[in-house]
């Protein structure tokens, strides 16, 4: 309907968030990567290969 919602509308009545514009945006449901039964998908970027293993010997690695 274009209203606030109610916990918007808590929140203006409230007198801390003046604007409920941007309360939309606090939905962790508008992001891709997040779902309702809370299981976050991230992918590697570049696929799913593996890096090299290390060389101990190179002088590059201390540890």
């Amino acid at each position: 309907d274009g209203g606030p919602s109610p916990l918007g509308q808590a929140f203006a009545d409230y007198g801390r968030i003046a604007k409920t514009l941007h309360l939309p945006r606090l939905s962790p449901l508008g992001d891709k990567r997040i779902n309702l039964l809370g299981r976050y998908a991230f992918a590697p970027p570049g696929g799913p290969e593996l890096r090299p293993l290390r060389d101990p010997a190179s002088p590059g690695n201390v540890q």
